[in-house]
């Protein structure tokens, strides 16, 4: 046997940026921007990004960057429909402005996660990930109820005190 060294090749961006950033600059985002170019409307669809024909099957499925992989492979529509629920589950829980003290401590707490998560979907497809993902919608549907209830109930009370007088 007979080993033959081979000089090794790097990008411009591997040897300016490090390997990991290079990876991302070099072939994930742009895939997922050709995927968009495609169909800006409606995206190349899902876990499309990373192959080159529909049939081919690959270990990762990854973009590293959840606004560029959402946009890529739903295009504008899924993109908004998709971080408008952000902005939903925000206007929803900003209304509730008579929550209690705990429910206030909560709502931004959850904002505030919201805010780190969204921030860190730059760089990591966040919420295509199963374990991130389920928590946070979990939570997501438990504050809005808790925040419902909590308003209801509140709008309930003044209904039944305008009633008695």
């Amino acid at each position: 046997m007979v080993v033959v060294e081979k000089e090794r090749t790097w990008s411009p961006n591997a040897m300016k940026y490090g390997l990991s950033l290079a990876i991302r600059l070099d072939e994930l985002w742009p895939n997922a921007i050709d995927g968009f170019i495609t169909n800006p409307v409606l995206g190349s669809a899902y876990a499309t990004l990373n192959k080159k024909e529909f049939y081919h099957f690959t270990e990762a499925e990854s973009t590293d960057n959840n606004f560029l992989r959402t946009l890529g492979e739903t295009g504008l529509l899924g993109f908004i429909t998709f971080y408008g629920i952000f902005w939903v589950i925000f206007y929803q829980i900003e209304k509730n402005k008579k929550a209690s003290p705990w429910l206030k401590s909560l709502n931004l707490a959850f904002m505030a996660a919201s805010i780190g998560l969204l921030a860190n979907a730059l760089y990591i497809d966040v919420f295509a990930s199963s374990k991130v993902a389920f928590t946070y919608w979990a939570l997501a549907g438990a504050i809005l109820a808790i925040n419902y209830q909590e308003s209801h109930e509140a709008q309930a009370k003044k209904l039944k005190t305008k009633s008695k007088k």
